[in-house]
């Protein structure tokens, strides 16, 4: 469960004990850049905004997708100008987090490991293939679980932490 991940660095510098917000739903979403990809700022706003403190929103801005996310100090500003609190009940940014590699952020880690991503649809073209096709049993394919781009990541948590879904900016959560 995310709330025993203990206490988790926010992007003021500040420390969230993922406890605090245990007994709620909670979605974290990955790449907050600023340069206008607004879809998914419209996402999260209109989850706060709908919402409010029943759902916590975890923004987590990530370098790792062409080193578009601005500094930490710009990201939370430009954040708040969007109407996203950054540090207030309903809403959290993180500090830049990895969401891929061996410093992947432990929420990442947790919610890759249990919806890893476009893999199970490898998966199934190639179950799909092997039997209908080929005529065998499929092979054992690789699961692919890194988060691909910005928005890529979108993973919704239940009331007791665990990893419900997992969907992406290209389909977004309704």
């Amino acid at each position: 469960s995310i709330f025993d991940l203990g206490a988790q660095k926010l992007i003021d510098g500040s420390e969230l004990d993922m406890k605090s917000i245990a007994g709620k739903p909670a979605l974290a979403m990955n790449g907050l850049r600023g340069e206008g990809n607004s879809k998914g700022y419209k996402i999260a706003l209109e989850l706060h905004q709908a919402f409010g403190e029943k759902l916590e929103i975890l923004l987590f801005p990530c370098d790792q997708f062409g080193g578009q996310e601005l500094p930490a100090d710009q990201a939370a500003e430009f954040c708040v100008k969007k109407g996203l609190p950054t540090n207030a009940p309903g809403c959290k940014m993180f500090a830049k987090s990895d969401m891929n590699g061996p410093s992947t952020h432990p929420i990442w880690a947790l919610a890759k490991a249990k919806f890893p991503g476009c893999g199970t649809c490898i998966e199934r073209v190639a179950r799909a293939y092997h039997l209908l096709i080929a005529h065998t049993e499929s092979p054992v394919v690789p699961v692919f679980s890194d988060v691909q781009w910005n928005f890529d990541g979108i993973f919704l948590f239940d009331k007791l932490g665990v990893p419900a879904s997992r969907t992406s900016i290209r389909n977004a959560p309704t």
